[in-house]
């Protein structure tokens, strides 16, 4: 009967369509690292030290990474050209302040109005504005990242003493902190307070802590000041400051990296963060709006390539047989990608789609081709009769 052929045809266009949106949406559930790596991991400098650019960016160049540069507009003011260049290069450029305020316990601080004892949640906020355009009328850039100088994020004293974690969550897409002994929970991390480890000079120290952290799947971000390299330098280690790491040291932390990257993914602390907020459905609502665009596109082409092939299928096999090769190939399919996909061999989600749709298009194929052959349009009795 006409109405049961209706019926049946309502059905495969409505089994087609949430059968591929399952597959689009899949991609979303579960994956904590873009490609499967096991943990993220972001390489970060503060200060903007001219050691950075003389021998940590052509060491990241090397192994093809990109790292966070935390800037002062007033250090960067005298080779602004090759931060520019540093940009181009992939690297990401963020904000340290600009006055680098710090506890006056440290020694180095000097200066009562630049202790942060001393500051308001006014002057902590003008500050920030005023060294994101200065960093923008500089570099021609808007830093979306934060580094707190110093890993401190509180100003006044004793009662008064307050966060200004508020005002970096406000102006910036996340702040970096100093010192921390863990890695960042990609579930549950504060972005505006994420942990910073020291980079140690020894590697051997630093691969124990990224060892560590491949076991938690963690995001970890690692943070660096000053380099040195030259022989002078080492045989004579009282000029080199405390929180110095050798390009040696830098050679091999990056090289592990690299040998790595099947299992670790770096990144810039931006990337990551955005990343981890597509995760968390917490991104932009323009971000949101281009990644649905996207994947929009994909879902309807597999849903009108699916339409098509159990529409001509409809036409020589039963109902019934329909959805049981689609319910079959749906565990078949499942069982052996989620078990290739365990190796790293391939990207899950990619090849999902394309043998989804290679299935449909060659399917649709066969059956063109066979009723080209037969010289008329069958339907199978069991779809039109009762």
């Amino acid at each position: 009967m006409k109405k049961r052929k209706s019926i049946h045809y309502i059905v495969i266009v409505i089994y087609t369509a949430v059968f591929t949106m399952l597959f689009v949406t899949k991609n979303y559930a579960g994956n904590k690292w873009p490609h499967h790596e096991k943990m993220a991991i972001s390489l970060t400098f503060d200060d903007a030290d001219e050691t950075q650019l003389d021998i940590a960016v052509p060491i990241l160049k090397k192994y093809n990474l990109k790292a966070t540069f935390y800037v002062l507009p007033k250090t960067i003011m005298s080779r602004i050209a090759e931060w520019k260049k540093v940009i181009d290069e992939g690297h990401e450029i963020g904000n340290h302040s600009m006055r680098h305020p710090c506890s006056l316990n440290f020694t180095f601080v000097g200066d009562t109005e630049n202790a942060l004892e001393n500051y308001t949640i006014k002057k902590m906020s003008d500050e920030l504005v005023v060294s994101n355009i200065s960093i923008n009328n500089l570099l021609g850039i808007n830093p979306l990242s934060f580094a707190y100088p110093c890993g401190q994020n509180f100003i006044g004293r004793g009662k008064s003493v307050k966060s200004y974690v508020p005002l970096v969550a406000k102006y910036f897409l996340s702040g970096r902190n100093y010192h921390d002994e863990s890695d960042n929970d990609p579930n549950f991390c504060d972005f505006a307070q994420l942990n910073g480890r020291q980079i140690e000079d020894d590697f051997l120290e630093d691969k124990c802590l990224i060892d560590n952290c491949l076991k938690t799947g963690f995001y970890m971000v690692l943070v660096g000041h000053k380099l040195y390299n030259s022989s002078s330098e080492l045989k004579n280690k009282s000029n080199i400051e405390e929180l110095s790491i050798s390009a040696e040291t830098f050679d091999k932390l990056c090289q592990y990296l690299d040998e790595h990257k099947k299992d670790i993914w770096t990144s810039t602390v931006t990337n990551v963060v955005t990343y981890m907020n597509l995760q968390k459905g917490e991104c932009s609502k323009e971000h949101l709006i281009q990644i649905k665009s996207k994947h929009l596109e994909v879902m309807l082409s597999c849903i009108l390539a699916g339409i098509l092939f159990n529409t001509f299928l409809l036409r020589i096999i039963s109902f019934r047989n329909i959805m049981l090769i689609h319910i079959l190939c749906f565990i078949v399919l499942n069982l052996f990608l989620i078990w290739i996909s365990r190796f790293g061999y391939i990207e899950f989600f990619d090849v999902y789609l394309l043998l989804m749709m290679v299935a449909y298009s060659t399917g649709a194929l066969i059956v063109i081709y066979w009723m080209q052959n037969n010289h008329k349009m069958c339907i199978h009795p069991d779809n039109i009769n009762d």
